[in-house]
């Protein structure tokens, strides 16, 4: 799946799988490349939408979508815990079940 992208008045257009995690802020969902640099996505594009679309993300949260190859682990517990990502932290919902976040974790961990 292509989308058009803007960053600092400059427009490329990104295939989902380049981002290494997909968020939303306010009322703009952004895309984040494994480099840190910040896509904004087309105005009519949710994280639903982008997780429906690209089942390989997983869901850290109800506005957080991340690249199983860009997890590092996770730290905290219940309520407090803390999804740390090459792009770095974000909370993890206590909702989402932990197992697949921790299969990518360690499927990293052994190829580093």
């Amino acid at each position: 799946m292509r989308l058009k992208c803007w960053s600092r008045r400059e427009y490329r257009e990104l295939n989902i799988s380049e981002f290494a995690l997909i968020k939303a802020e306010q009322k703009y969902v952004i895309g984040v490349l494994p480099s840190g640099v910040e896509w904004f996505l087309p105005h009519k594009t949710s994280v639903e939408g982008v997780e429906l679309a690209a089942p390989q993300f997983i869901r850290a949260s109800r506005s957080v979508l991340v690249a199983p190859a860009h997890v590092m682990g996770v730290s905290g517990r219940s309520k407090k815990r803390v999804l740390h990502t090459t792009v770095g932290d974000y909370r993890l919902s206590r909702l989402v079940r932990l197992e697949p976040v921790m299969a990518a974790a360690r499927s990293n961990a052994l190829c580093l």
